[in-house]
């Protein structure tokens, strides 16, 4: 009994820990509900009609009232025989398109709660690796009674980076929750304006590394709608990043651009270091930095992926090229809307 029971197990198992599958059997449900409903209206109003119009043919050719009853019966089984088989072949049809529908359904649901458990996985990670080096810093120090000043100090020191690394990444997740959640305040936005503002607040940096940073624009009147903070926001994130990953005396390059169909460009060029072409494709992942290249840069691995979030909730796109020992090129275009 236990080997009969034990799919059924399995089922109700998974109904109550897999959503997706819940509601996919819910969807299922509804599709074959609706679709018994549909057809049982129908097969019924098709029987009723063509049975009235046997009788009525039947009653004008032959004239025994009892034959009548008999030939009757006899098609009115035929008949219902064929219509039941009819609905079942329909119904079964149906199940499979529905199964299919479903899965094609809830398609991006379940990529999207699949990409939401890495991301919780990978911030985990990243909040785990600060914590493990303040609780041994911390233990170290409470086990050594004899302490000098100058070695507590280092250890303090050490602990206020990991606090400082923490909360540089609380913030950053703080700024990807905002962008995929708030809701865009929608203004006409003179890209100029946002990518100058966002070179002056990056100038002490710019000057610090002995980085020149330039832009240009066809027109001072290109704009788009869109959030100011938003695009200043992402305007920041990819200049920072050009900042970091370039040398003394390399050049980083903005220039904005309207085609004749009204989309605008804008492109962010260094001549930093680049980064690997079989890195390129996960750049905008979350948390995903290229630490062979990049280990002694600081940073959370979330300043493109914001830079995405707010490139695609402004209906734009976003693409990357680069060449090691050459530098980097961010084009981002937003459509004319």
């Amino acid at each position: 009994m236990e080997h009969l029971l034990r799919p059924f197990a399995v089922l109700v198992t998974k109904w109550n820990n897999d959503e997706l599958f819940a509601a996919r059997i819910k969807l299922m449900l509804l599709y074959t509900g609706t679709t018994v409903v549909l057809l049982g209206t129908f097969s019924y109003l098709l029987f009723s009609s063509i049975q009235t119009q046997l009788g009525t043919s039947i009653r004008e050719q032959v004239a025994d009232p009892i034959l009548q009853i008999l030939i009757l019966d006899k098609a009115n089984e035929v008949l219902k025989s064929r219509i039941i088989f009819a609905d079942l072949v329909v119904l079964g049809f149906i199940i499979v398109i529905g199964l299919l529908l479903t899965e094609r359904t809830l398609a991006p649901v379940r990529k999207s709660i699949n990409r939401e458990r890495r991301f919780v996985a990978n911030a985990s990670h990243e909040l785990r690796t600060p914590l493990a080096v303040m609780k041994t810093n911390i233990e170290v120090a409470l086990r050594n009674e004899k302490m000098p000043s100058s070695l507590a100090r280092e250890t303090l020191e050490n602990v206020l980076v990991e606090v400082n690394d923490m909360t540089t990444l609380a913030n950053t997740l703080l700024d990807l929750a905002r962008q995929r959640e708030s809701a865009i305040a929608t203004a006409s936005v003179a890209l100029i304006d946002v990518v100058t503002a966002a070179v002056k607040k990056l100038q002490p940096l710019l000057d610090e590394k002995g980085i020149t940073a330039n832009v240009f624009a066809e027109a001072t009147d290109i704009t788009i709608q869109g959030d100011t903070m938003a695009l200043l926001q992402m305007s920041y994130n990819i200049l920072n990043n050009a900042i970091q990953y370039s040398e003394r005396g390399d050049t980083i390059t903005v220039k904005i651009k309207k085609d004749d169909l009204g989309t605008v460009t804008i492109t962010f060029a260094d001549t930093g270091i680049g980064i690997a072409k079989d890195k390129l494709a996960f750049i905008l992942q979350p948390f995903f930095r290229a630490h062979d290249l990049y280990e002694s840069t600081a940073g959370t691995g979330l300043g493109l992926t914001i830079v995405k979030e707010i490139v695609d909730r402004h209906y734009g796109s976003i693409n990357i090229e680069s060449e090691l020992g050459k530098g980097t090129t961010v084009v981002i275009s937003f459509p004319n809307i």
